[in-house]
């Protein structure tokens, strides 16, 4: 430990100065203080002012000065109003000066005032004059001073341990300085350790918080979470009763006069205690017993809350179980816990509460007669509770509430019975027989009046007097038919009907009733109207075929000459009156019908024309063939209006003349038959048309000489020739002259007649021109640019003429557009007209060439699993402005090797196959990125037995494929405070972790539980020995299903093994039982012994004979063996000897019992007594 000191000798000159300060020092509260001290060193003053608290420096040249290695600034002097503007010292600095000026002569200033710790202590000091001489220390308050001889400006000491040294300045002059006292102490370490006896506690264990430094009386305050623990202010701290308030961070403050240092922190976490609940088992109640009073808190005081899962059977109350009715309900004790402790595993115990009993009173039952009145059968129980009855054979009878209805004869039980209630139990079922026998019955078949053929069945009662159905048989089946009840008339005949009826469960068979049916012939009629009049020409019509009873009918006409008859078809031959008679001569079944005759009339029948139309017909056409005709077949005759333009020749009109006439057709009348209408048609004859040859005109040039015309008309008349345009071509009479180029029509015309229409004839004549041949020169471009300048080339002119003598220039075009598609156009000319030349064009030919064309892949993304997307395209070097769907015939493919079952990666994307009548295609490629699907994951709540590990299950939401949890990476782990060891009780579990190249985890915060249920523990009390007079012996229990390799030792309260024998308790068996028990982690599975008294001077041991078997069949005990038994005795489980053989020498010993038990076989064999249990069945 090294203190250095640094000590700075400034020699100042002391002066009184009585001003007063009248400024407010910057950044600081100082006002009107009076300087009491002032001191110099070059041009340096340093001031105190009057509370003697402060002191300041001041600078005229505006320096500043060191003092503590810290820079303090002084402002500057006004010499006229004696105001100094002052900075004050930094904190920290403190000033010692000599009060005694007159006296003494300088100042020290020295830092710290107080102490100082064993490091990096620096003390100024002012000293004036320059009568410095040395330096003084003393280590035991001033007793005794130690002289340092040093005249240095800088001093340096060291000190080795803690102690207080007073420094003093002894100047030449023997005058000595305030003394500054510096008290050296060693600083608290810088890095102190918080130390815990366990990190991880459980409520209600203690723990205590210790330092690893040792104790310097320093000053300590232990924190929590970094609040200040009230009255923990020792160098450890110490908690009896932990909480969960407690978990959380712990520091230490442990500071003296020289430091503070604050410890590590260390964190304590708390784990909620489990608590258990104590809840013993039920004895059975009965209803109205008292309420029942339950533990009230679990061991660890919180209070129990109870349920009662049946109400109706007993309600709780705090702890108390009432009662309310009989039946089960299991009581349910709970615990939710609290912020200290987990919640109490469940205890459910199941509480019986028995019923009332109750009796049935029901007498045998009298026998009864099907058809009697429905009687009744007792109400109610010997508790007065409603009586249920329940019929067996409900063929036979059946039961509404007490009253019974029979419903057939037979037999049946009936059984009563009474559920109980709420308060009662069930009666015993209570069965009585009834007996129903049959009755009789009677038929009703009165006699049958006589029936004819024909009629409809005769219909018979169906039933007997107790509606039973009726049998008729017929004697001759050949006259009549019974269809049930109904007897069908099958001839004319007598035969006899017998009913029967043969009874059936319920009713005796009726006596047998016989009757006599008589049929006679049926009568039949000719069902005939009237016969409506006719016209001659009528259609055939028919009459009935059959009578009413479908026998044929026979017809006959009277006037054959008016009608004929075939068959039932009459057929009408002339006018007139006619009768036709009906008959019917009748069979075997019926007789002859009556005949009928009925009267009809026939009267003549119009006649008609059909003519057809005539026409229109022209001059020169020698006749018209006139065809007509009548319905009757009559001659016709015809008529003209007009034989200027035609006469009549018979059946033929000839044509005498151009002009309009009408003919009429007419007939006579016939005795069938009246007169026709006459029918006229209108007949028109046209003028007759003519012709002219014109002969043939060669093309002409122009400049040729004159040429005559020549032509002839059919009707032999004159010609007349004109010109359509004489500028061309000018005609005077037969003679032509061309006067300039082009086309002209040359017409020769007749005037016509009375008979002949006029005519005229046309020739065309050309007159060509001189051939001019004009070229489109031949041009190329790119599809979608511009077309550039088209140009003419000519060939052909004459007399040194050029394309300006032409009447106006050609013009080349093309049906090409900027928008026009790769291929080559024809260039045209556009037509001129000229005087003197006839122009010939040349095509010249456009090749538009296909642009340039670059198609990308855009980038796309999908998530594993998923279909790739559609892929999308964009397009460089359209023209246009097309959408590349208008400018590609065959729109691109994408492709990649990424599939739907694909890795999380990156992909390429190629595309190919475009196809664009107008561009040149290039591709460049795009990148598929495959991205991880989102699994959500989560836990379900789990239960696994205390002791076992569990086996959590995750849950998965969001599979792709088939994908399934063997094929992910690294599955989320769970996290849960609890562990094998963990005492029954829900443990909170949740999810973290987890890896998955294809999968992103998303773990569902949902709060579950590992529920830990007590573990079963098998308990058995073995089986015990002993003989009649000794005390019971220790039951020895054995255990099966410990955890954690716990024993017995580790539990509660054990089970406890009881036995109602005693030493005084006669042979026989006796149970050992088990109850009682219990444990927090286990539930007890209770196994009773059985413990076997024997006589005296005997134990149960293994057969010591040879051969020896003992056996039970049919309620006897045999016993054999091949020898060495001497004697037998059998005692029954009361100790009574029930059997024994006193001289057992055979090989088989029988004894027969006759009781159902177990029993006690007692031998004497050579080897000593065996004593062998055995149960007879």
């Amino acid at each position: 430990m090294k203190t250095k000191l640094r000590i700075f000798c400034i020699f100042l000159c002391l002066s009184v100065v009585n001003n007063m300060f009248a400024d407010i020092l910057r950044n600081e509260e100082y006002t009107y203080s009076t300087i009491t001290g002032v001191g110099k060193y070059n041009e340096h003053e340093v001031f105190r002012i009057l509370d003697g608290s402060s002191w300041f420096c001041c600078d005229r040249l505006y320096s500043r000065i060191l003092i503590n290695g810290k820079i303090i600034m002084c402002d500057t002097y006004s010499p006229f109003i004696n105001r100094y503007y002052l900075t004050h010292l930094k904190a920290g600095v403190n000033i010692i000066e000599n009060t005694d000026r007159t006296e003494k002569e300088y100042l020290i200033y020295g830092y710290p005032k107080d102490y100082t710790c064993l490091t990096n202590t620096e003390l100024l000091i002012a000293i004036a004059n320059d009568n410095f001489a040395y330096w003084e220390k003393s280590k035991n308050n001033g007793g005794s001073w130690e002289r340092i001889e040093t005249t240095d400006m800088i001093y340096s000491t060291s000190e080795a341990e803690e102690c207080t040294v007073m420094y003093r300045n002894v100047s030449s002059t023997g005058n000595y300085s305030e003394i500054v006292t510096v008290k050296y102490i060693d600083p608290v370490p810088e890095a102190v350790k918080t130390n815990v006896d366990n990190a991880t506690k459980t409520v209600d264990e203690a723990t205590t918080f210790t330092l690893d430094i040792p104790d310097h009386n320093y000053t300590y305050q232990w924190m929590h979470n970094g609040a200040e623990i009230n009255g923990a202010t020792t160098n450890t701290y110490h908690i009896d009763e932990i909480k969960m308030k407690d978990a959380g961070s712990y520091t230490c403050r442990v500071s003296n006069e020289c430091s503070e240092t604050v410890s590590a922190a260390v964190t304590l976490t708390v784990n909620k205690c489990p608590q258990v609940i104590d809840f013993p088992e039920f004895e059975v109640m009965t209803y109205g017993c008292d309420p029942i009073t339950l533990p009230q808190t679990t061991n660890k005081g919180l209070t129990i809350t109870y349920q009662s899962s049946n109400q109706s059977v007993a309600t709780v109350s705090g702890n108390i179980v009432t009662v309310v009715g009989p039946g089960e309900a299991n009581i349910i004790a709970s615990q939710a816990g609290n912020e200290d402790y987990l919640a109490a595993a469940g205890v459910t115990r199941t509480l019986h509460v028995n019923k009332i009993a109750q009796t049935i009173t029901f007498d045998e039952l009298p026998v009864k007669t099907y058809g009697d009145i429905p009687f009744t059968l007792p109400e109610t129980s010997s508790e007065g509770l409603p009586i249920s009855y329940r019929v067996i054979n409900t063929e036979v009878a059946t039961v509404e509430g007490n009253t019974v209805t029979i419903r057939n004869a037979g037999t049946t039980e009936i059984v009563a019975s009474q559920e109980g209630d709420e308060h009662h139990s069930a009666a015993a079922p209570v069965t009585r027989t009834l007996t129903v026998n049959k009755a009789g019955q009677t038929i009703t078949f009165n006699e049958i009046s006589e029936q004819q053929y024909g009629n409809p069945p005769v219909k018979l009662n169906e039933v007997t007097d107790k509606g039973l159905t009726i049998t008729y048989t017929v004697e001759d089946e050949s006259i009549a038919k019974m269809d049930g009840s109904s007897v069908s008339l099958l001839k004319p005949g007598t035969t006899t009907i017998t009913a029967t009826q043969e009874g059936d469960r319920n009713y005796l068979a009726a006596e047998s009733v016989t009757r006599t049916l008589t049929i006679v012939k049926g009568t039949q009629v000719i069902a005939w109207g009237e016969i409506p009049n006719k016209e001659f020409n009528s259609p055939d019509f028919d009459l009935p075929l059959n009578t009413d009873k479908g026998l044929p009918i026979t017809y006959k006409s009277d006037n054959d000459g008016v009608a004929t008859v075939s068959g039932n078809t009459v057929h009408i031959t002339g006018v007139g009156l006619c009768n036709i008679t009906a008959t019917q001569e009748g069979n075997e079944y019926y007789n002859a019908a009556v005949p009928v005759t009925l009267p009809f009339s026939v009267t003549k029948s119009y006649q008609t024309i059909t003519f057809e139309p005539l026409g229109t017909y022209v001059y020169g056409t020698g006749y018209v063939q006139l065809t007509a005709s009548t319905t009757s077949g009559a001659e016709i005759y015809f008529e003209s209006s007009n034989e200027d333009v035609a006469r009549i020749d018979g059946d033929k009109a000839v044509i005498t003349g151009a002009g309009t006439c009408y003919i009429t057709a007419k007939a006579v009348s016939t005795p069938n038959w009246y007169d026709a209408t006459p029918v006229q048609r209108e007949l028109v004859v046209e003028k007759a048309s003519q012709t002219i040859d014109i002969e043939d005109l060669t093309d002409k040039t122009y400049g040729d000489a004159p040429f005559e015309l020549s032509a002839s008309a059919s009707s032999g008349q004159g010609v007349v020739f004109t010109s359509s345009n004489p500028q061309i071509l000018f005609i005077e009479g037969t003679t032509a002259r061309i006067l300039g180029a082009g086309d002209v029509v040359i017409t020769a015309t007749q005037s016509g007649g009375d008979d002949y229409e006029p005519f005229s004839s046309t020739k065309n004549l050309h007159i060509n021109k001189a051939n001019l041949l004009a070229k489109a020169n031949d041009v190329e471009r790119l599809y979608g640019d511009e077309n550039p300048e088209l140009t003419i080339s000519y060939t052909g002119f004459v007399n040194g003429d050029t394309e300006y003598d032409l009447a106006s220039l050609p013009k080349a075009s093309t049906d090409a557009k900027v928008t026009s598609p790769v291929r080559m156009y024809d260039i045209g000319i556009s037509p001129i007209e000229d005087d003197n030349y006839s122009i010939n064009y040349q095509r010249g030919t456009l090749t538009v060439g296909k642009a340039p064309l670059t198609i990308k892949v855009e980038d796309a993304s999908k998530i594993y699993g998923d279909a790739n997307p559609g892929f999308t395209f964009t397009y460089e070097g359209l023209k246009l402005r097309e959408s590349a769907e208008k400018a590609l015939s065959v729109m691109p493919t994408a492709a990649t090797t990424a599939k739907t079952a694909s890795d999380v990666g990156t992909y390429p994307i190629e595309a190919s196959g475009a196809s664009a009548a107008n561009y040149e295609i290039t591709y460049k490629q795009g990148t598929l990125s495959v991205e991880k699907a989102t699994l959500d994951v989560w836990l379900e709540n789990e239960t696994v037995a205390y002791g076992d590990e569990p086996e959590y299950k995750l849950y998965f939401d969001g599979w792709k494929l088939n994908d399934g949890e063997d094929d992910l990476d690294i599955l989320p782990n769970v996290v849960t405070q609890a562990d094998v060891t963990s005492y029954p009780g829900s443990y909170e579990i949740s999810l973290e972790g987890g890896l998955d190249n294809n999968y992103r985890y998303n773990l569902l915060k949902y709060t579950r539980y590992l529920n830990i249920e007590k573990a079963v523990l098998d308990v058995t009390v073995l089986d015990a020995t002993k003989t009649y007079g000794q005390p019971n012996p220790v039951f020895v229990l054995e255990y099966e299903g410990f955890k954690n390799n716990e024993t017995e030792d580790d539990l509660e309260r054990r089970p406890t093994a009881t036995c109602d024998a005693d030493e005084y308790t006669w042979y026989g068996e006796y149970p050992i039982r088990l109850s009682g028990g219990y444990d927090s982690r286990y539930t007890f599975n209770l196994h009773d012994g059985v413990l076997t008294i024997l006589p005296e001077g005997t134990s149960i041991t293994e057969a010591e004979v040879e051969g020896l078997s003992i056996r039970c069949e049919n309620g006897a005990i045999i016993i054999t063996s091949e020898g060495g038994i001497k004697a037998v005795e059998v005692y029954d489980v009361g100790g009574q000897l029930v059997a024994s053989e006193k001289d057992a020498n055979g090989s088989e010993l029988r004894f027969d019992i006759g009781r159902q038990g177990v029993y006690i076989v007692r031998l004497w064999t050579d080897n000593g007594v065996m004593v062998r249990k055995v149960l007879v069945k």
